[in-house]
């Protein structure tokens, strides 16, 4: 997957080798500054047997730094479809406006996915 070879050359550019870690808060912003589609990808590649999308697994770790081989096993269990570990979700929005509290009536102003608003 692309989103995986962008991981890689951050850790390549950020960490001196694949075995010293990064921080994780430096990681997410990296991603969140550079590469915002890379992260929208963690945060919808659902990993079903763990029940938690990649960001969630990185975001749930006790040590506050991500190491390469994480990143790796992710990679493994994102792309075995043959085993059904991922599925992929886009939560979708709308949004309301209300245009008569005392009928409850409400119009829809925006429709779309994550990222999706401008």
């Amino acid at each position: 997957s692309r989103h995986f070879a962008v991981l890689k050359k951050i850790f390549d550019a950020l960490s001196s080798d694949d075995v010293t870690p990064l921080p994780r808060v430096d990681l997410l912003l990296h991603l969140e500054k550079k590469h915002p589609e890379t992260l929208l990808f963690l945060r919808s590649a659902v990993i079903t047997r763990e029940s938690m999308t990649v960001f969630d697994a990185i975001e749930s770790h006790d040590d506050p730094n991500v190491y390469y081989g994480e990143i790796e096993r992710y990679q493994e269990l994102v792309q075995d479809d043959s085993s059904s570990n991922v599925s992929f979700t886009r939560t979708k929005y709308v949004v309301e406006r209300c245009t008569s509290e005392r009928d409850e009536v409400h119009e829809q102003v925006w429709r779309g996915s994550a990222g999706g608003a401008a």
